[in-house]
């Protein structure tokens, strides 16, 4: 059982691309905001640990600066 949730765990933190974010925040019909709150918040019921959660942190900041990117209009952004 540990395994197993350590693996979820460890999945959740590879995604880690603006557009996977965005695309499950559009499929939930949820802000990007709100998704990423929802990942914090099983990172914690899932016991992640330090590394992951300083993971989890990176991306935020990398989708925060890319949409705040995308709104500004630079088309060179990935």
């Amino acid at each position: 059982m540990a395994k197993r949730r350590s693996t979820r765990i460890n999945t959740m933190f590879s995604e880690n691309t603006f557009d996977w974010l965005k695309a499950e925040a559009d499929e939930r019909g949820q802000s990007l905001a709100q998704v990423v709150r929802d990942k914090v918040s099983l990172a914690k019921r899932e016991s992640a640990s330090l590394e992951q959660l300083t993971r989890l942190e990176k991306i935020i900041k990398k989708s925060h600066s890319l949409i705040i990117d995308k709104l500004a209009g630079n088309d060179d952004v990935e």
